[in-house]
């Protein structure tokens, strides 16, 4: 009888045991990848959070950074015709294009370079926080000068 017992036991647990391994998440300890752009966002953007990196397609990362209440989200892309260590970025919409542009080591693409003749940062606590407080206008026509709108977020870093 205890022969019979354990084969319905085994029976019943194997579709038990099928579930739980399909519906456990995968543990994932540490990325070097995500963890070199960590480093570098927080390198261009200084008092800056990483609210949101994970890795997309093609060795490109989508990256969502936050300061105070405004947050910018970018994909970020290594390589793709550009040296190694070089990576191209894509803002997600109109208002991180306008802050990219100012850390962009290229006048007219939006590239961060692992060696930039020019040190470009934009500090949390500058610019973007006196348009935080509607210190500065953005009436000039210049998409530069125009403000990021609030955005609600979750600060990981």
């Amino acid at each position: 009888m205890t022969r019979h017992l354990r084969r319905i036991a085994a029976f019943l647990a194997l579709p038990l045991l099928l579930a739980v391994a399909f519906w456990a998440p995968i543990p994932k300890v540490g990325d070097p990848g995500i963890d070199k752009v960590v480093a570098q966002v927080h390198a261009r953007l200084p008092g800056w959070h990483v609210v949101r990196a994970t890795d997309t397609w093609e060795g490109g990362y989508a990256v969502v950074a936050s300061c105070g209440a405004r947050e910018m989200g970018f994909q970020l892309v290594p390589g793709h015709g550009l040296p190694p260590d070089d990576a191209w970025l894509q803002p997600n919409d109109w208002y991180s294009r306008i802050w990219l542009e100012r850390v962009s080591d290229y006048p007219t693409f939006l590239i961060w370079r692992a060696r930039p003749l020019v040190d470009r940062t934009l500090n949390c606590d500058g610019q973007v926080a006196r348009v935080g407080k509607g210190l500065t206008t953005g009436t000039s026509g210049n998409a530069r000068d125009a403000s990021v709108p609030d955005a609600g977020h979750r600060r990981i870093d």
